[in-house]
Formats: C-alpha cells, sequence, structure tokens
C-alpha cells in the first residue's frame, strides 16, 4: 500500500454540499440544508454580524445569513439573492436562510481537530479536507443558528 495517506481511526468523516461564499469553499452537513432557493431580502438596519436582513420564501418570513461582504444598497432598499434554506427539524420557527454566490457538488469530508481560535470566524466554522485533499470551511448549522438567535453580549 505504497504512497497511500493513513486514515486516523478518530476522526469522523462527514457528507455535505460544497458552495462558495465570496472567495471562501465551504461545505454544509447534508441534514441542514433544506432546499435551495432565490429570495428577496431587505437589510435590518442594526442587525448583528452575519445577519444579513429579513427575507420572504413562500410567503413565510426568514433571516438570510451573509458570510461574505454585502453589496452597499440604500436603506431599505430590496436586493434578490441564492440561498440555502435551512433544515432546523422545526417548522414552528422561523425560517433561516445561508446566502450563496455560487453553488456546488455533493462532498465527502474528513474534519479536521478545531485549530486554536481565530477571532475572524466564528467558532461553528471549522475546516475540513475533502477526498482531493483541498480545505474547505465546515459550517455547524445547529451550533450557527444557536448563536445567531441567541442574544448578543454587549
Amino acid at each position: 500500500m505504497a504512497n497511500q495517506p493513513e486514515r486516523m481511526p478518530d476522526v469522523p468523516t462527514v457528507a455535505g454540499i460544497r458552495c462558495r461564499v465570496g472567495k471562501a469553499e465551504i461545505g454544509l452537513p447534508l441534514d441542514g440544508v433544506g432546499q435551495i432557493i432565490e429570495y428577496p431580502v431587505v437589510a435590518l438596519p442594526l442587525a448583528r454580524r452575519f445577519i444579513a436582513g429579513v427575507g420572504l420564501h413562500q410567503g413565510r418570513p426568514l433571516l438570510s445569513i451573509a458570510l461574505g461582504r454585502l453589496p452597499e444598497k440604500p436603506r431599505g432598499q430590496q436586493r434578490s439573492t441564492r440561498g440555502i434554506l435551512l433544515d432546523v427539524g422545526r417548522s414552528d420557527q422561523i425560517e433561516w436562510a445561508l446566502e450563496v454566490d455560487q453553488m456546488g457538488t455533493f462532498v465527502r469530508a474528513t474534519l479536521l481537530p478545531q485549530a486554536p481560535a481565530n477571532p475572524e470566524l466564528p467558532p461553528w466554522i471549522s475546516q475540513a479536507r475533502d477526498a482531493e485533499g483541498k480545505l474547505l470551511g465546515w459550517i455547524d448549522v445547529a451550533a450557527m443558528l444557536a448563536d445567531l438567535a441567541g442574544a448578543e453580549e454587549r
């Protein structure tokens, strides 16, 4: 078995969907992905980091999450975006969507050990390596939604 990378038994392998947000490639676990949608969104004044605004999909409001930079729009002006409707498992809560610039393919990846805290990244983004050895950011959807729905510390 020459030139085969050694597999570490304690490292979890995950399945998800790969997408691009700005220049970053990210992956979301399949169980966190509802469907790919296009929807209108209006920015919220004084919204916390990563909350891009309020959107509407099939007559229901949703909160739109943007990990990348947003285009400058005058306050209150609507824009259209594409995103992934996140599957949070409960229909009685507001829906959430993650804005993406480009959809990719299904991916199997190995989660990497947690790196030292990076103040630029939230704790719910970790790293994973796909079968070709490429790194991508891996989103823990449940932790992201818990963080964004929680009260912000002042």
